[in-house]
């Protein structure tokens, strides 16, 4: 048999592994989560820790991509922008 407070920490480290785990899950599937500020433009969606305004950033992307061969107006983006100091 085993001590009680061994299974009571043996329980606690299982459960906090869970949390973290899910919450390590929850992130990766969901990043716009973290992220304050959500932008729409075109058919792509910004997310940033700040206000960000890059149209015109964007739309010289668009054209470059038009000219290549991955062109493709039915495919969705999303971008993220940390901005730190």
């Amino acid at each position: 048999m085993t001590n009680p407070t061994v299974k009571k920490i043996i329980k606690i480290i299982s459960l906090t592994i869970r949390v973290l785990f899910t919450v390590y899950i929850g992130l990766r599937l969901f990043p716009s989560l973290l992220f304050k500020y959500e932008t729409q433009y075109k058919n792509t969606t910004i997310f940033s820790t700040e206000p960000v305004d890059i149209g015109y950033i964007l739309d010289k992307s668009y054209q470059r991509i038009q000219q290549s061969a991955i062109s493709d107006h039915d495919i969705s983006l999303s971008v993220f922008f940390c901005i730190t100091y």
